[in-house]
């Protein structure tokens, strides 16, 4: 029986792996922008790279189902997808990149600041590594 589970616990996160790169290839295509960019322009502080990251983050979160049907981000849904995020750097469930979560003015600010602070915080940890 604990095979059984196990064995469906690695399909189920195998399969939520591959549906994130899905979703991060769906966001490429619709903002014109690959994964490696962004995370360029995450990491920068130019306003115009900024303006097309927050295009990029939205589409993330609208693809994640983080965001309802009139915009507003659903903060316990970001949470989630920063914690699948954080997987690649086998730093899920990492505190600090949780606390990066914060609501702000609009879901376009709370979702660029979000992946400003998270991306700051996976380029630390896997530069420690």
């Amino acid at each position: 029986m604990k095979t059984v589970f196990v064995v469906s616990l690695l399909f189920a996160l195998a399969a939520s792996d591959t549906d994130m790169e899905k979703k991060f290839h769906e966001c490429d295509e619709e903002t014109g922008l690959t994964l490696s960019e962004v995370t360029e322009y995450l990491l920068g502080d130019d306003a115009e790279n900024d303006e097309k990251a927050t295009k990029y983050m939205m589409c993330m979160f609208k693809q994640q189902g983080a965001i309802d049907g009139e915009g507003h981000l659903d903060m316990e849904k970001v949470r989630l997808s920063v914690n699948n995020y954080m997987k690649t750097t086998d730093a899920a469930d990492d505190k600090e990149a949780l606390e990066c979560v914060e609501e702000k003015d609009t879901a376009e600010e709370t979702a660029l600041a979000v992946g400003k602070c998270v991306e700051k915080r996976r380029a630390e940890l896997t530069s420690s590594k």
